[in-house]
C-alpha cells in the first residue's frame, strides 16, 4: 500500500497531472489515509489509480474553469498553451485571457500589431482551412473577445455558386442552433464578396488528437462522449438539421471538459433531403471512414441515421482504439461499408459491456432502418450506460 500513497503524493505534489475534481479526489483519498480515519480508503485509491493509468487526466488551467469541468471525461489544457501569458509586445502590459500573439487584446483591437483587419474583426493568425473557407483567430473590436472567423476561400475565375450557397447554408444552420454541446454563431456578413461567419472560439483539442495521442478511452469516458455529442445532434434533430459529416475532426473537448461539435458545412435541413439544388444525385458528401452506407450510394438520402451511424463509428474508436473500417484501399473500405462488415467491437474491446457493444452494433446495422431511429434514441441508450 506504501508505493499506491506514494505515488499518490507524487501525483498531488505534480499538480500538473490532474484536472481539479480528480486532484480534489485524490487529496481527501491521501489524507484519510495518513490519518488513519478509514482502511477502507486503500482499496478505494487503488482503484481510483488503476482509472487513472486506464485514461490520463490532464489539468484544466484555473483561467478556463467554471465550474463545468466533469470529471468522467478527458479535460485538456489550452490548445495554445501560455496564449494569455507573458507580456504584450506593443505596451507591455500583460497579454491577458483574451489577448493573443504576444499581444493584449486592447493593442490588437487598436491596430498596434502585425495583423489584418476584416470589418469589425482583426484577425490574429489561422487556424485552419478546408475545401470551403479559411478559419482564423480573431478579436471582435466591440467586445475585445477572441472569436473563430470563417471567411469562404478566394476562388479562381470569380467564384463557384455551390460553395457560396453551402457557406452560407452553414450560417443559417448554425443561426438556428443554440446548444451548450455546439459551437455558436455569434455574427455573419460579406466583405468584398467573401462572406465570412463568425463563430465562439473553442480552447481545447479535436477529439481526433486526443484519440491520435491516447490509442482508447475507458468505457465510462467514451461513453459520456458519445453522450454528448448525442445531445448535441438531438438538438439539431429537433430543428430539423442533420450534419453529415460528423467525425472526431468535428468533435472538440474543451477546456473545461465539454464536448463541442464543430463545422456544420454540409449540415442541410432535413426537409431539403433530395430536393437542395446543390447536391447532385450520386454525390458522395463527407468522410468515407465514418460516412453511412447510403450516403456512399447517394448523400441525397442522407437523413438523422445516417449521423447516428457517423457517432457508432466514433464510439467503436474510443472504446476499441481503432477504427470499423480502416486499412484497406479506398474501394476495398467502399465495397465492406456496403456489406456491412466491420470486426465486432468484442473483439477488440474485450471489457466492454455487452449492453455497450448493442449499442455499438445498432448505430452501425447497415439498414438505416435497424439503426436508432434519432439521435434522441441513441442519448437515451447512451443514458442508461451512464447510470449502469
Amino acid at each position: 500500500m506504501a508505493s499506491n500513497l506514494d505515488r499518490a503524493r507524487e501525483l498531488l505534489a505534480r499538480k500538473r497531472d490532474l484536472a481539479a475534481p480528480e486532484s480534489d479526489r485524490l487529496a481527501r483519498l491521501v489524507a484519510a489515509l495518513e490519518k488513519g480515519l478509514d482502511p477502507r480508503r486503500e482499496a478505494e485509491l487503488a482503484r481510483f489509480l488503476e482509472g487513472l493509468d486506464a485514461t490520463t487526466v490532464f489539468e484544466v488551467p484555473a483561467s478556463a474553469t467554471r465550474g463545468t469541468s466533469d470529471p468522467r471525461i478527458p479535460a485538456f489544457e489550452d490548445s495554445d498553451p501560455g496564449e494569455d501569458s507573458g507580456l504584450c509586445q506593443a505596451c507591455g502590459g500583460p497579454v491577458g485571457p483574451e489577448g493573443a500573439a504576444g499581444h493584449c487584446a486592447g493593442c490588437i483591437a487598436g491596430g498596434r500589431g502585425p495583423f489584418d483587419e476584416r470589418g469589425d474583426y482583426v484577425l490574429v493568425r489561422r487556424l485552419g482551412e478546408g475545401g470551403m473557407g479559411e478559419v482564423h483567430l480573431a478579436l471582435a473590436r466591440a467586445t475585445r473577445r477572441l472569436v473563430a472567423f470563417k471567411v469562404l476561400r478566394e476562388m479562381p475565375g470569380g467564384g463557384d455558386d455551390e460553395l457560396v450557397v453551402r457557406f452560407w447554408r452553414e450560417v443559417e444552420v448554425l443561426r438556428q442552433l443554440d446548444h451548450p454541446n455546439i459551437v455558436r454563431y455569434l455574427d455573419s456578413g460579406d466583405l468584398g464578396g467573401r462572406p465570412f461567419l463568425v463563430m465562439e472560439y473553442v480552447r481545447g483539442k479535436t477529439l481526433a488528437r486526443v484519440l491520435a495521442r491516447k490509442g482508447r478511452f475507458g468505457v465510462r469516458r467514451a461513453v459520456e462522449v458519445a453522450y454528448q455529442v448525442a445531445k448535441a445532434l438531438d438538438h439539431a434533430f429537433t430543428k430539423g438539421v442533420v450534419h453529415r459529416d460528423l467525425k472526431p475532426d468535428n468533435v472538440m473537448i474543451d477546456a473545461e471538459a465539454r464536448v463541442r461539435v464543430l463545422d456544420l458545412g454540409l449540415a442541410k435541413p432535413i426537409a431539403t433531403s433530395g430536393a437542395s439544388g446543390i447536391t447532385a444525385s450520386g454525390a458522395v458528401l463527407g468522410t468515407l471512414v465514418y460516412m453511412a452506407p447510403e450516403q456512399l450510394e447517394d448523400a441525397k438520402r442522407a437523413d438523422q441515421r445516417a449521423d447516428v451511424y457517423s457517432l457508432g463509428t466514433i464510439l467503436y474508436e474510443m472504446v476499441s482504439g481503432e477504427r470499423a473500417y480502416s486499412g484497406e484501399d479506398r474501394t476495398k473500405l467502399f465495397a465492406r461499408k456496403l456489406r456491412g462488415e466491420y470486426r465486432p467491437l468484442v473483439h477488440l474491446a474485450p471489457d466492454a459491456p455487452p449492453a455497450l457493444t448493442a449499442v455499438v452494433d445498432r448505430a452501425l446495422a447497415r439498414d438505416p432502418g435497424a439503426r436508432f431511429r434519432t439521435p434522441g434514441e441513441m442519448r437515451a441508450a447512451l443514458r442508461a450506460l451512464r447510470s449502469s
